[in-house]
């Protein structure tokens, strides 16, 4: 029979609970403060994640157990600090086929995008959970990344609810899903030097810190595909490339959310000149989407020109321009 014995199951559960490999660094690694041992039976916890992702298993499988769930998310999390894309790469498998190559493929061009330009990351999982049954596991925790870009452009925090399924395939567990759920991004760009103003002079340019506040903002609202957040960042007569007025600028950022899936967005090394009451800026773009049937990536980088201005005690966007952008 397929299925392992039960004196062999107990012998490879004190062989686990023995591995000098794993234990206190993992739990501390991955912020993991109470883990259930796993038999054959499904594991509850305090928070569990939907069933929908553990339907049909196959019973002919021993139980993914706790150490081989921290064991996969250690292994992403080293791969990850180090830039190791075919590490990385190895961890994934896939479930469906169909649709999987292109979610594998969309992955493994997101890694490749953080790691050319970043010099240091770090990445942790936190208040880890978990449902697992026979050679199926559905894990959800708290993910936060901290990125340092390439020469000196600054730094990008993310925060996340990660949602990631392992599967036991060809006698390996490997992730076959990997979400990051309500994705918020912060962009820290270089400080930047400005004239001294005087204590009794009121500044009328937009600050440094109103005016990195819009830039996250915009990033959020884009990757959010929240289309609400993303026209109070913009002026009644705002400008882009293709539009004069915001009900354009609200048009054409609507289709992009309805025929897109996920959306990722780097604003870099933006460098600010002041003049009265408004701010230019221009820095560097990447944007990467997924189609909403998931089967097409669309990449682009180049410049972004950006000018803010203070209108009613707000900073909005008054003009946005792609002036250089490569796919």
């Amino acid at each position: 029979q397929a299925r392992l014995s039960d004196e062999k199951l107990h012998e490879e559960q004190r062989t686990r609970e023995s591995d000098s490999g794993l234990n206190k660094l993992l739990m501390s690694k991955l912020g993991v403060t109470s883990m259930q041992k796993g038999t054959q039976a499904p594991v509850e916890h305090e928070n569990p994640v939907d069933n929908n992702m553990l339907e049909n298993v196959d019973a002919s499988y021993p139980t993914i157990s706790d150490e081989d769930i921290k064991q996969v998310l250690n292994k992403y999390t080293v791969a990850y600090e180090q830039g190791d894309i075919l590490e990385l790469s190895n961890l994934f498998g896939l479930d469906n086929p169909e649709n999987g190559e292109q979610l594998v493929a969309q992955l493994k061009a997101n890694f490749e995008s953080i790691f050319a330009n970043s010099e240091k990351r770090t990445v942790s999982f936190s208040g880890v959970t978990w449902r697992a049954q026979d050679n199926k596991a559905v894990v959800n925790s708290d993910y936060s990344a901290n990125i340092e870009l390439r020469d000196s452009k600054g730094k990008q925090f993310v925060t996340a609810n990660a949602k990631v399924k392992m599967e036991l395939l060809n006698d390996q567990i490997q992730i076959t899903r990997f979400e990051l759920l309500d994705r918020n991004v912060n962009v820290i760009t270089p400080e930047i030097k400005l004239a001294a103003v005087s204590k009794t002079e009121k500044p009328e340019s937009p600050t440094e810190a109103e005016l990195q506040d819009v830039i996250t903002r915009f990033i959020n609202a884009y990757e959010n595909g929240d289309i609400d957040s993303l026209k109070s960042l913009f002026s009644s007569k705002a400008k882009t490339n293709d539009q004069n007025e915001l009900k354009g600028i609200e048009k054409d950022y609507k289709a992009l959310f309805a025929s897109t899936n996920d959306r990722q967005m780097f604003i870099q090394g933006m460098q600010w000149s002041h003049d009265k009451n408004y701010a230019k800026g221009s820095g560097d773009l990447e944007a990467i989407v997924l189609s909403e049937t998931g089967d097409s990536v669309y990449t682009m980088k180049g410049k972004i020109q950006i000018v803010a201005q203070k209108i009613d005690d707000k900073v909005l966007i008054t003009h946005l321009y792609h002036i250089e952008r490569t796919r």
